[in-house]
């Protein structure tokens, strides 16, 4: 008993580390006075200290380390600002067993992988044979009960992804700790928050309180400044840190906000004017309109869509995101839910999800084997599974959405590699329509232009990666916009250009 009083005193001595008046300052930037505040992977608390330092009204400190548990309740057991929950968190809410490095009892993880590959297992031949089973819940459940936070910061060892699974809502700002030794969670881990809304992105190395770039930057920008910081890495052991992610559309703090909106690109090209000088493509939906959102997802679009006072027809083969959208809009009489894919003609076709996003999820055969996920980050697909216990999704072509619900201003499709197909299916040109764009599949750029111009498309414009802005400053003819094209993929930096493509059909006295 004495020698675990001991061994508790001292654990928490050590990882108590005296807070600085830089570090307080870094998180002001996310935390405002009176803010709720997720500690998931709370340890001992440090960064809940930091937390209340930074004005934080509550904070929520979550760890199933039952010496860590034993820590924090002790530290504020007489602070009604901190409750502590025993709990781990992840994609769904039961049991999970928990691994304990015996060498290191502060590291513990959910993951079976983490043990295996970390520095922490085989770089300093440390053992991890102790297991306990422990509760688990999820984030979606933390937020039911508390409240959406303004900060959410996941430590916990490799198991962040799943943790992400079990949110289906952005909230301001969420921070989650990775590892370059498992860079494939690290690249789940962005597609997953990116699936979600959230829109810009900055890391911190190891556990120093200050950004490292001086902009925000998109998800594939900030996997790539990651990768270079890596490769330039001295020090013999893999590089880690923390990833920050703002949805900057709920961030309230309005310099923070105006800082992420402001941020600019890595690369230039010519016929661009500066980013606040672009129009957004906000500006192709005004109050009243119809529009189309084709590949909904969670949801992301469609909000916007719907505050800029428009009707919105939200198409999803995914039975989640669907019943996601219903219960977020079941008193919004201007959104319509259909739980279904888009294609060339009316038929059941096999639908592949793939574990780490589901975002990226395809009616594609093509995309599951050739896009940068597969080739670059290794993800793999598995068939998608109903509630009827079938992989086979209901298809419905644009030209039977518009005789069902009538002829959209504005037409959106972001279906991974399905959009010439789904093209196929409309033989009546919408005043404007925009599909997605990846520079792996060539092919089906061409076939998609080649079908718009057909219907009568002839003025296009186009964004990259998650800008919202577009990238000339004024709608170009079809060999101009290709010619734009052309300057970014020679200028970009890195591969894997992709983006949206817009185009519109000018009549008399429009726009």
């Amino acid at each position: 008993m004495f020698f675990s009083a001991l061994f508790i005193v001292t654990f928490s001595a050590f990882f108590n580390v005296q807070a600085s008046d830089g570090d307080v300052e870094f998180f002001r930037q996310f935390i405002s006075p009176g803010d709720l505040v997720l500690d998931i992977g709370a340890c001992v608390g440090t960064k809940t200290d930091l937390y209340l330092l930074s004005g934080a009204g509550k904070v929520i400190a979550v760890d199933p380390q039952p010496t860590c548990y034993k820590v924090m309740m002790d530290k504020y057991k007489n602070d009604p600002r901190v409750s502590v929950l025993a709990l781990g968190v992840s994609r769904v809410a039961g049991t999970a067993r928990m691994s304990i490095c015996t060498d290191s009892r502060q590291l513990s993880t959910l993951s079976t992988e983490w043990p295996l590959v970390s520095r922490y297992g085989a770089l300093h031949n440390n053992r991890w044979d102790e297991y306990i089973d422990i509760k688990v819940i999820t984030l979606d459940d933390i937020i039911v009960h508390y409240g959406i936070p303004q900060f959410c910061k996941l430590d916990i060892e490799n198991f962040e992804y799943e943790a992400l699974m079990g949110l289906s809502i952005a909230i301001p700002h969420i921070c989650f700790e990775f590892h370059h030794e498992t860079s494939s969670k690290t690249a789940a881990c962005l597609e997953r928050l990116a699936a979600l809304g959230f829109s810009r992105f900055n890391f911190v190395i190891t556990d120093k309180n200050r950004l490292v770039s001086d902009e925000w930057l998109e998800a594939d920008q900030l996997l790539v400044a990651i990768c270079n910081i890596g490769q330039n890495n001295r020090f013999g052991e893999p590089m880690h840190g923390d990833i920050y992610a703002c949805a900057a559309h709920l961030c309230k703090n309005d310099t923070h906000k105006h800082d992420i909106n402001r941020t600019k690109p890595s690369y230039s090209i010519s016929h661009c004017v500066q980013r606040e000088l672009c129009a957004s493509i906000d500006s192709v939906v005004q109050e009243g309109d119809l529009v189309f959102d084709i590949g909904a997802h969670a949801g992301r679009r469609t909000e916007r869509y719907v505050k800029a006072g428009a009707s919105v027809i939200s198409v999803e083969p995914i039975e989640i995101f669907c019943n996601i959208l219903r219960k977020r809009y079941q008193k919004e009489l201007r959104v319509t839910v259909v739980n279904k894919g888009v294609g060339d003609y009316a038929q059941r076709k096999p639908f592949y999800l793939c574990p780490h996003s589901w975002a990226l999820a395809t009616f594609s055969p093509e995309w599951t084997e050739k896009s940068r996920y597969k080739t670059v980050c290794g993800f793999e697909w598995i068939p998608s599974i109903n509630s009827a216990r079938s992989n086979l999704v209901e298809m419905i072509t644009l030209d039977a959405l518009i005789a069902t619900y009538g002829m959209p201003q504005y037409c959106k499709l972001c279906i991974s590699n399905y959009e010439s197909q789904a093209l196929n299916g409309l033989t009546q040109p919408i005043p404007c329509i925009s599909f997605e764009f990846h520079q792996e599949f060539v092919d089906n750029i061409a076939h998609c232009l080649e079908r718009l111009y057909t219907l009568g498309y002839r003025e296009f414009n186009f964004t990259l990666g998650s800008d919202d802005t577009f990238s000339i400053d004024e709608w170009v003819p079809l060999d101009q916009l290709v010619e734009n094209m052309t300057i970014c993929v020679q200028k970009r930096a890195m591969g894997g250009l992709c983006g949206e493509i817009f185009a519109r059909v000018v009549r008399k006295g429009q726009y």
